[in-house]
This record gives C-alpha cells, structure tokens and sequence, in this order.
C-alpha cells in the first residue's frame, strides 16, 4: 500500500499534462500550481479579483478533498503579475483566515505568468493526525 494519494477535483486540472491538483503523503497535502480556471466556462477569467478569488476557493476546494479545512493550510506561496494584485489577496486572505492569531506562512513573488493569468498559487497543509 503506497503512502502517496492523489487529490482529484472534478473540473480543475492541468490540461492533459500528468500533474496532479495536489498529492497527499499521510496526513501533508501539497499542491501543484493552482491556477484561476473557472471550472464552469474551463476559462481564466480576465478580472484580476474574479482570478484570486478562484484561486482561494480551489484552495479551500483541494484541502477539504483531502480530508482537511483551511485550518489545516499551513504555507501558501502567490506567484503574481504585479504589485497591484497584492490588496485583492489580503482581502480574501482576511475572508478565508478572519483570526490574525491562526494565519498561515505566507509567500509573495512577482512573476511573469502565461495564459492570462495574473496569480498563480502552491499551498502545504497538514491534517490532523489519523
């Protein structure tokens, strides 16, 4: 029995390529790069606020899949276009984690990004031990 799972949402993936949204070691869960694909229209919507607030909701999607909550995010890492993007994620960080004492890491780079995509993000969590 191997100790990897791989964590499967329906609609969100990485084309054909062979990357999983996100793997599963015991109780860590890592994710790939999750992008701001709108699962309904399988589109990257131009709005910058409409792509951050997908790519929190995919998050929070990913870890619940995984058996786990947003309490269990322990790093996020936010690759994005530009400067402008950082205040639309404070407010979903703030919407997502409202207790300042409970926040997780967090990291921030500028990064040039393809398909239209202004953020890109990569999340660790670890989930209570089972």
């Amino acid at each position: 029995m191997t100790r990897r799972e791989t964590i499967s949402v329906p609609g969100l993936k990485h084309g054909d390529l062979p990357i999983p949204v996100a793997t599963k070691i015991d109780n860590f869960v890592f994710s790939s790069g999750i992008h701001p694909l709108d699962i309904d229209s399988g589109t990257i919507p131009e709005d910058p606020e409409h792509q951050v607030k997908l790519v929190f909701e995919h998050a929070d999607t990913i870890v619940k899949t995984a058996g786990g909550t947003a309490e269990d995010i322990a790093l996020m890492t936010f690759s994005i276009t530009d400067d402008t993007i950082r205040p639309l994620v404070n407010d979903e960080w703030v919407r997502m984690f409202p207790d300042p004492t409970s926040w997780p890491a967090r990291n921030s780079y500028i990064a040039e990004l393809g398909f239209g995509m202004r953020i890109h993000i990569m999340m660790q969590a670890i989930l209570p031990a089972t």
